[in-house]
């Protein structure tokens, strides 16, 4: 993005650089995919520490998703290696669907499938950040300043909402 490549961008990547003038459109919990006959099926919740038991589902280190579940489960002190490791989140949902693993996506990334059944994360204390980039210098042109007021005009995202 500093390179003008693009005039702006939506990522869950942070925004730490001063260069960048940022809005977030949304923030989402993470969620668990498990298989349809997966014996957490019908629980209201699941913990890290239950989902790393079923043999957890990682994405490739550079997912957004990923780094955010690494964090959390350092943060509970769970070691575990995954079951396998994909790329992507559709893959991601294919090897749940398939039953080599239970997967962790944000909400907001998943769109649902036959036979996978989705529940919150208990212990789970950080959410997915989704955010309107711009180089600084160009945020307040006229159209991207535009399409920065009409981001602060959206609705909250129903995670939003319930927190």
């Amino acid at each position: 993005m500093h390179a003008a490549s693009a005039d702006v961008a939506v990522t869950a990547a942070a925004a730490i650089d001063a260069r960048l003038h940022a809005q977030t459109l949304r923030e989402d919990p993470l969620i668990a995919l498990v298989h349809g006959c997966s014996a957490l099926v019908g629980r209201k919740s699941v913990s890290f520490a239950m989902l790393a038991e079923q043999g957890l589902i990682f994405r490739e280190s550079h997912s957004a998703t990923q780094r955010l579940l690494a964090g959390e489960l350092q943060r509970h002190a769970i070691s575990c290696t995954p079951t396998l490791t994909v790329d992507g989140r559709e893959a991601m949902v294919e090897a749940v669907a398939a039953g080599l693993g239970v997967g962790v996506i944000a909400a907001s990334e998943y769109g649902g499938r036959h036979g996978i059944s989705t529940m919150p994360i208990s212990d789970c204390r950080v959410r997915m950040t989704i955010s309107l980039l711009a180089p600084r210098d160009q945020a307040a042109s006229r159209l991207i300043g535009e399409l920065f007021t009409v981001a602060r005009t959206l609705p909250p995202s129903a995670s939003q909402r319930a927190r």
